[in-house]
């Protein structure tokens, strides 16, 4: 009788080593038969800017929702 693998462990890392390449075919594939369209990127160009906006969200804003949220987060571990 031939034994394959002699333990779990051993059938665990042939999967792992054996699901990425199945999983990259497809991208390899259509790397080999298409190539992507390139153009150049010009800083002046304005089909492709957008206006000048400021900070959509202010500092102090950022600060509570972070503060806050790492409050939430880390106070049920610590009253354990």
């Amino acid at each position: 009788m031939v034994v394959l693998f002699s333990n779990r462990a051993d059938v665990v890392v042939l999967i792992k080593l054996s699901l990425p390449p199945p999983a990259a075919l497809p991208s390899a594939i259509l790397t080999l038969m298409f190539s992507p369209y390139q153009r150049g990127i010009y800083c002046d160009d304005k089909s492709i800017s957008y206006p000048y906006r400021r900070d959509t969200i202010s500092h102090g804003g950022m600060a509570a929702v972070t503060i806050t949220c790492s409050i939430v987060i880390v106070s049920p571990s610590i009253s354990q």
